[in-house]
């Protein structure tokens, strides 16, 4: 492509992008002095931060009750602290509802999952598989939660009659914690 052809489309494509804002800068006058004006703009955008996971770490099952963990998470905001929280898992035998899988992939163990808008809890909301759930209290002050504290909690539940049933060998899954804008 020519010279030519690449600064037109370059100057389309600028007049394109610069088509939506407003320009209100003016230029000065010729004389002892002369003043511009500029204004300058930007936007900041609702930004989220989930910090402070750790691995569930269930171990050997003893052959009795179920097995469950919760962690306190971080989630922060730059906005009004409300959020949505969406959880996915990548067990493949079950697409639509969260499971530990042996390494094979061919046996699971159904799974509950849990989100509570507040720290120091277990149980919370049920989650269903890929929707997302409202949640607020995020914490809007530290990114990292060192002023104020975990803002959320994660709570998972592997039910004893599933457990039982399950046939031997090591089973595992990686969930994927998605906070975005309602």
């Amino acid at each position: 492509m020519n010279t030519f052809k690449k600064l037109l489309i370059a100057g389309l494509l600028a007049t394109a992008t610069a088509a939506g804002q407003a320009v209100a800068a003016t230029d000065g006058t010729l004389g002892l002095s002369s003043t511009g004006t500029i204004d300058i703009t930007l936007t900041i955008p609702e930004l989220f931060r989930i910090s402070h996971t750790s691995d569930f770490l269930l171990g050997t099952y003893g052959g009795s009750g179920d097995m469950e963990a919760n962690n306190d998470v971080c989630v922060w905001s730059n906005g009004n602290g409300a959020y949505q929280v969406t959880i996915t898992d990548d067990s493949g035998m079950s697409p639509d509802g969260f499971a530990v899988e042996d390494i094979g992939g061919t046996a699971q163990i159904n799974m509950g999952v849990f989100w509570h808008d507040a720290p120091g809890t277990t149980g919370g909301t049920a989650v269903t598989y890929g929707v997302p759930l409202a949640a607020a209290n995020a914490n809007t002050t530290s990114s990292d939660c060192t002023e104020n504290g975990f803002s959320a909690n994660l709570h998972i539940l592997l039910p004893e009659s599933d457990l039982r049933a399950a046939a031997a060998g090591s089973y595992s899954t990686r969930l994927t914690v998605l906070v975005q804008s309602n």
